[in-house]
């Protein structure tokens, strides 16, 4: 288990560090009964494997990029970056609810979760 220290901040306590469970804190949220949803992350080598992942259809607006307003969907999902290959890579693939998409942009966030950004294939 993977465990960061916090400095204590209680006024009687001793200037000693206080654990945090990181790992215990982000299997909550990458629960199936809870937010998660299960996709099968298909690396650049080796086999499939059943990951969960926060999946999250993201509406956005390219105005700033085009002299004309356009918006769209930007698929993301957030994973556990130690169920990712060495992290994940562009490349890979997650099928996620029957549909399959590429992995454009990985993006760790140095505390365990990784941001992927997706592309319907």
């Amino acid at each position: 288990m993977k465990q960061h220290l916090l400095p204590n901040r209680s006024a009687n306590a001793q200037s000693l560090p206080m654990p945090l469970d990181l790992d215990g804190d982000l299997a909550v949220f990458f629960n199936t009964d809870e937010f998660a949803k299960p996709a099968t992350y298909q690396a650049k080598t080796g086999g499939a494997v059943t990951i969960q992942v926060l999946f999250d259809k993201a509406w956005m607006n390219l105005a700033d990029m085009a002299s004309v307003g356009v918006s769209t969907v930007n698929p993301m999902a957030r994973a556990k970056t130690a169920d990712l290959l060495d992290g994940g890579s562009a490349g890979e693939t997650l099928v996620i609810a029957s549909t399959t998409y590429q992995i454009r942009d990985v993006q760790p966030d140095g505390q365990g979760v990784t941001t992927l950004e997706l592309q319907k294939v």
